[in-house]
């Protein structure tokens, strides 16, 4: 019985090992500040660990998830422990994300730029609080029990590998839906990209649609998943759910339970069920237009060269002439100057920013960006940028700011913008363009939020969109010197953005009352609600000529946002009771079976228990263990045990591992410690063992180990840069504990690693311009003690670089890398530092090595081609290489060569999310004069392009 249950173990996280990255296991997403001073409240089913300043706001946000705790669980018979939240505070990326071991919610708390119209806390709480409903369901049967032995990363690894994220995604969404008066699912910008990619490119496969492409732009996994489980919870509830989450749990190591439970209940698997909601939807759909009309307008064409690009936010230039922001798969974000013919040129490449509203006015474009702290992942600012079309002259006017949908006035003198602090409390602030200092803040205590600010031709007056929690969204108005909010027109829970004025009583804006996004007017003397324009998906973010007789748009397509001009502007009057919504509502079966409306909830007067959150006495949380040997940063797996812990504020990690080795019968206890919440990191580790490990000193002598490190992992950015130091230091002690004398090896080593490169677009395989370099020492500098013999292992220096540049077409890259190092003891304790030439098993003896290598990667292929649900292929490139390695051993000199062509594939694997890479490398071995083949293969779980992630230094793939 132990035996097969220890088989069926170690195959379950052989299995699972995976998909541990891909769902967040074993993962810190990063650190606040050390300064930053903490509360909590434990009730019966959260502790809620937040700011101290959130202590009023975290009462009201304790009560709100005990309210909807069962609500959300018991639909899928999911009866969650307490969960830990975490509250971020001082990021403006605004997001959320429940993860597993350790299991937690946290939420970034900074309201988004662009609200619906319900509260963003509310939102974020029973969308999170979905997915721990979500994954707590598998937590019966063999996985329970299985969770009960090992820990929490049994639960998150089943999920990872069964869970597809369509289900998880568009279910939490169809919640959020139901439960409020304005998620996502009653949005029809959410809805559009799907019924746009329906109607004007098809279907697309299962897989396609589920993975993506490189080649063709496709809803998200949100809108998608909606789609899917809105449809199949409308015939069916979540019962073929909680079917498939049943036969998970029961039989977690089977791969396609959760296909097999829709199949038991509907009669259709995964790929079906996609199938049969895409056909109803269409049909559906294609009925409902019938009830929709399309203006007069004419899009720009679009010559940028792309297969498809989409523009963002276009403003008039002047009468021939508009500014955008152009997004592409095929490059980064671009700010271009259009012509009516659809010609562009390129006139400044932004940084990391919120594009979606740029503002022009006076040849000066403004817009903001993101500044990310060096050190702390949860820190970073939103700062205003200006960029003067004439002079070329790009300039940041705030620093350290916190500002949203910057507004030029029409005479470019004076910049509007909402300022969140970290309370989330707003203040509309008017800066002064020239000079960046604030002139003005106007609050408004009545209002919960202001989105979406715009000036009045008179540079005076300011319109905006006002939410307030349980009455939706108003638009306001208010006059800079006598700074008192008026409301203008009233919108409640229907979707309402980017108001325009037109002269002081009409006032453009979006609306969504027919179930997609159109352009209506509001005469504020009449009291009269106007249509002015429709598209046949959406129409969004007008702006008007100067002289008001025509108005530019975004029209979106499914090659998302293009740039449409309407030259005959008709106002139809219409009553908003008249105005027929022709979205399907396919939440309200889901909204029946919840029966709550949370937008209405009051916020609860009940005051928990809190007390500080002392970090040093919550420095453990062993949350997973299992009876193997995992090391997770090298991805092995060997006989022994681990047990693996990680504090809820991500700054303490650490391991308790015990490895058998049964080729040499060594056994090693360790214990390794990374403490990161001060500025340098600091990582600790110690150990014993049976026998000494590298075998080359003593191989019958015991040995002990401690080893430290201090490492300082800092990141920048500029503009479209990003920058990256990584200074280091470590010492690592063994002993040697032998019947005839007692040992000491203490190498000391010192590295300094450096990196800057271009943010990369989606199709890129690299940087199309960067540098990635890393010079180090190591040595043996202590001497001779009274009760150790110090071992000498020489010592080594090396240096690296990796130089990256364009090819000779798009996405195609050339890649440069240098290497030297020399050692003064070739029978060194330390490993050799830099690359060898490819195709080469072993690395001769050296006491100098010097690599030259030249690499040429271009994709040539994007087949979305699958094999059933085994894989998925989404690109396919190729990889010429040379390589020269020189080295030299007690004076000979030795030369390798080698030269090669790779052919790989980009895949996903049994429709997990994580890409995987294979492919096969031919290679000629020029001093044995013969061709070699070598097997490639790799799982890319951290995205190179990811622009935020801290520590690492580029790599310097192959």
């Amino acid at each position: 019985m132990l035996r097969t249950l220890f088989k069926t173990i170690s195959l379950l996280n052989l299995l699972l090992i995976f998909s541990f990255y891909s769902n967040a296991q074993y993962y810190s997403a990063g650190q606040d500040p050390a300064s930053q001073r903490w509360r909590q409240i434990n009730t019966s089913s959260f502790k809620l660990i937040y700011p101290e300043t959130w202590e009023n706001k975290a009462h009201k946000l304790a009560g709100f998830l005990e309210t909807i705790k069962e609500p959300i669980s018991n639909s899928l018979d999911s009866k969650p422990s307490k969960i830990p939240v975490i509250l971020h505070n001082q990021s403006v990326l605004s997001n959320g994300f429940a993860m597993w071991a350790p299991k937690r919610i946290e939420m970034i708390t900074t309201i988004p730029d662009d609200n619906i119209a319900t509260d963003w806390m509310k939102h974020l709480a029973i969308h999170e609080y979905r997915h721990i409903a979500q994954i707590e369901g598998l937590n019966k049967l063999t996985t329970g029990f299985l969770s009960k032995l090992f820990g929490q990363h049994i639960l998150g690894a089943v999920a990872g590998l069964h869970l597809p994220l369509w289900f998880l995604e568009g279910d939490a969404v169809l919640v959020e839906t139901a439960m409020t008066n304005s998620g996502r699912g009653h949005i029809p910008e959410f809805i559009y990209p799907l019924t746009a990619q329906l109607f004007e490119k098809g279907e697309y496969s299962y897989d396609k649609a589920i993975m993506g492409s490189y080649r063709d732009m496709t809803p998200d996994y949100y809108t998608l998943g909606y789609h899917m489980v809105a449809m199949t919870h409308n015939q069916f509830g979540f019962e073929p759910f909680l079917k498939s989450m049943k036969n998970i749990a029961r039989l977690p190591i089977i791969p396609g339970s959760f296909s097999r439970g829709l199949k038991q209940t509907t009669g259709m698997n995964s790929a079906g069920l996609y199938r049969h909601t895409i056909s109803s939807l269409k049909r559906q759909w294609k009925e409902q237009n019938k009830n929709f009309d399309i203006s007069e307008f004419k899009r720009i064409k679009d010559k940028s060269g792309f297969d498809y690009a989409e523009y963002i936010n276009p403003h008039y230039v002047d009468d021939s002439t508009y500014i955008a922001f152009r997004t592409a798969p095929g490059d980064i974000p671009r700010l271009v100057l259009i012509d009516r013919h659809g010609s562009e040129k390129i006139i400044f490449t932004p940084g990391f920013g919120f594009y979606d509203f740029l503002c022009f006015a006076e040849d000066i474009a403004v817009w903001a960006e993101i500044t990310i702290d060096p050190r702390w992942e949860y820190r970073n600012w939103s700062n205003i940028r200006i960029f003067d079309i004439t002079t070329g002259e790009s300039r940041m006017i705030t620093q350290k700011a916190r500002l949203q949908s910057p507004v030029l006035s029409p005479d470019a003198s004076k910049i509007a913008a909402i300022e969140v602090d970290e309370q989330n409390e707003w203040a509309l602030t008017i800066f002064d363009t020239k000079t960046g200092e604030e002139i003005q803040r106007i609050n408004d205590p009545e209002i919960d939020f202001l989105l979406e600010p715009e000036w009045s031709h008179c540079s005076e007056c300011i319109i905006a969109v006002a939410f307030n929690e349980g009455s939706g969204k108003t638009i306001v108005k208010t006059n800079i010197y006598q700074p008192r909010f008026e409301d203008l027109f009233h919108a409640g829970f229907t979707e309402i953005s980017k108001p325009a004025f037109a002269d002081d009583s009409l006032i453009y804006f979006t609306g969504t009352w027919s179930g997609r996004d159109e352009i209506y007017a509001w005469n504020t003397e009449e009291k009269q609600l106007y249509h002015i324009l429709a598209a046949e998906y959406g129409a969004t973010n007008i702006v008007l000529s100067d002289d008001e007789t025509r108005f530019l748009f975004s029209e979106f397509t499914a090659e998302g946002y293009k740039i449409a001009e309407c030259t005959n502007i008709k106002k139809t009057p219409v009553e908003i009771k008249d105005i027929r919504n022709n979205l399907l509502p396919l939440y309200s079966s889901a909204a029946r079976s919840f029966q709550m409306i949370t937008d209405t909830i009051a916020a609860t007067d009940t005051l928990f228990r809190s007390m500080p959150f002392i970090k040093r006495q919550n420095s453990m949380n062993f949350h997973s263990w299992l009876p193997a040997f995992l090391d997770v940063e090298d991805m092995t797996l060997k006989p022994g045990a681990s047990a693996f812990s990680q504090n809820y504020l991500g700054t303490v990690i650490s391991a308790i591992r015990y490895e058998y080795d049964p080729k040499v019968k060594r056994h090693e206890v360790s214990y390794d410690l990374s403490l990161q919440s001060w500025y340098p990191v600091f990582d600790l580790g110690f150990g014993i063992g049976s026998e000494n490990p590298a075998a080359k000193v003593d191989s019958k002598s015991n040995y002990a180990f401690v080893n430290i490190s201090a490492s300082l992992p800092l990141a920048f950015n500029h503009n479209a840069t990003i920058y990256g130091i990584l200074p280091q230091i470590s010492n690592q002690n063994t002993f040697l504990l032998s019947h005839e004398y007692l040992a000491r090896l203490s190498p000391v080593s010192y590295s300094l690693s450096l990196y800057a490169h271009k943010r990369m677009a989606m199709r890129d395989l690299y940087p199309q311009f960067g540098i990635s370099t890393v010079a180090g020492f190591s040595h043996t500098p202590f001497n001779h003690t009274k009760y150790f013999t110090d071992i000498d292992a020489g010592d080594i220096a090396y240096g690296a670089a990796i130089v990256f540049l364009p090819g000779l077409l798009k996405h195609h890259s050339l890649r440069l890398y240098a290497g030297i190092q020399k050692k003064t003891n070739i029978h060194a304790y330390f490993n050799d530092k830099i690359r060898f030439a490819r195709g080469y098993d072993d690395v001769p003896l050296n006491n100098e090595m010097l690599t030259l290598s030249a690499s040429y990667s271009f994709p040539f292929a994007y087949p979305d081609l699958a094999l059933g649900s085994v894989i998925y292929v989404k690109r396919l490139r190729g990889n010429m290489f040379t390589d020269h390695s020189r080295t030299i051993f007690d004076l000979p000199e030795h030369s390798t060569v080698s030269a090669g062509f790779d052919i790989i594939a980009d895949a996903h694997l049994l429709r997990l999310p994580m890409p995987f890479e294979f492919g096969l490398r031919t290679v000629y071995l020029h001093d044995l004069n013969k061709v070699a083949f070598q097997f490639l293969y790799g799982v890319d779980f951290y995205a190179v392009g990811n622009a935020f992630r801290k520590g690492r230094v580029l790599p310097p793939k192959y």
